[in-house]
């Protein structure tokens, strides 16, 4: 994750005035990282790199040691990587975060992130935030590069659905059949018009009224018939046997 840089210089205030200034230098933020392109709108990927004046990393005197030694005090400074690059957009009414991207040994960092749709079409500032984290230090340290120019244009305001609250039930239509309502009563309706009118397929007896005539007919047929065998019968007798006489 980091490294340690060692400086030798002048024992005394000198020495001590001159990592002080280093320190300032190494954490100082710089503003000659870049950003292609420098305006866009929705899904608008953009760029990032530093240089060598933008490094993320932060340096710190290391621990002096025993302060009751008589040895000579050798100025140190501990340097540690940064840990990520973390980019926003920023202006005076709205921070949209963008997302991160990493940092290499020795602090140079690039990468790429993406406008998202949500933004509002205005100027802003794309802000780079060195973000250092590393076991050896006592937190997180943190500063921002000075920050670049960005436009978000085209940006169409965005659009509200109200879904209604309450949503009418589908209108089903069911071919319904009634047996044992309607079709029964229209049924009995039937019956009770035809009450008191003659079926015309129903089964006449005889003597009953229709066919009577025809009965009749029949009767009469049979008796000619009956009388027709008998007057037959008794003209014809055998031969030689006499007529009895009473």
């Amino acid at each position: 994750m980091g490294h340690r840089l060692i400086l030798k210089g002048c024992v005394g205030t000198a020495g001590a005035i001159g990592a002080t200034a280093l320190v300032l230098v190494l954490a100082n933020p710089a503003a000659a990282w870049t950003r292609l392109p420098d305006d866009g709108g929705s899904g608008t990927m953009i760029s990032v790199a530093s240089d060598d004046a933008s490094l993320c990393g932060w340096s710190q005197p290391a621990d002096p040691g025993d302060p009751s030694s008589t040895a000579t005090p050798v100025p140190e400074i501990e340097y540690f990587d940064g840990t990520r690059v973390d980019l926003r957009l920023q202006s005076v009414s709205a921070t949209v975060a963008l997302g991160s991207v990493t940092v290499a040994t020795g602090g140079g960092w690039s990468g790429s992130v993406s406008v998202p749709g949500a933004v509002t079409s205005a100027a802003y500032d794309l802000v780079a935030r060195c973000v250092v984290d590393h076991p050896d230090l006592d937190g997180v340290r943190s500063f921002d590069f000075d920050p670049l120019p960005f436009a978000v244009a085209g940006i169409p305001p965005h659009t509200v659905v109200t879904t209604p609250s309450e949503v009418a039930p589908p209108v089903v239509v069911v071919n319904q059949v009634d047996v044992g309502g309607t079709q029964a009563a229209r049924a009995r309706a039937t019956a009770r018009a035809t009450a008191g009118r003659p079926s015309t397929t129903a089964a006449t007896l005889p003597n009953t009224g229709d066919g009577t005539f025809a009965v009749l007919l029949a009767g009469i047929g049979a008796l000619a018939m009956g009388g027709f065998a008998l007057w037959w019968g008794g003209r014809t007798r055998p031969a030689g046997r006499p007529h009895p006489h009473p």
